[in-house]
């Protein structure tokens, strides 16, 4: 697998990760606002999402491309696998779930610092 398409291949997992993400900012409240709970109206089956959405699901294919590039050339650079290897695509692949997954508690977490508790 080249460079690029690494680099794809991150960023759907990226954009898939950010989508289904439990704590992912777009679907948190989506299900009160499309039933019209909140005195909004949406189309049916339309889900309003938020401002920023799409921005939201680009840093995140972004970081993961990032997180992928960055083991695919160190894995090279030490030796650890060449390029088309399995150990590549498994490390390229956890390691853009990896960073999808840290992005997606951090932003909850600066969005509401209770949203993440640690513990009872």
């Amino acid at each position: 697998m080249g460079w690029l398409g690494t680099a794809i291949l991150a960023a759907l997992i990226g954009m898939a990760g950010w989508r289904f993400h439990p704590s992912a900012p777009a679907r948190l409240g989506s299900a009160s606002r499309s039933a019209g709970l909140d005195g909004s109206q949406t189309p049916a089956g339309m889900s309003p999402g938020r401002p920023g959405a799409r921005f939201g699901t680009l840093v995140a294919a972004a970081v993961a491309a990032c997180a992928a590039l960055v083991v695919k050339l160190a894995g090279n650079a030490s030796g650890a696998f060449s390029d088309g290897q399995s150990l590549e695509w498994l490390a390229t692949v956890l390691a853009a779930i990896l960073a999808v997954a840290i992005l997606g508690r951090v932003s909850a977490r600066r969005r509401d610092p209770g949203a993440i508790r640690r513990g009872p």
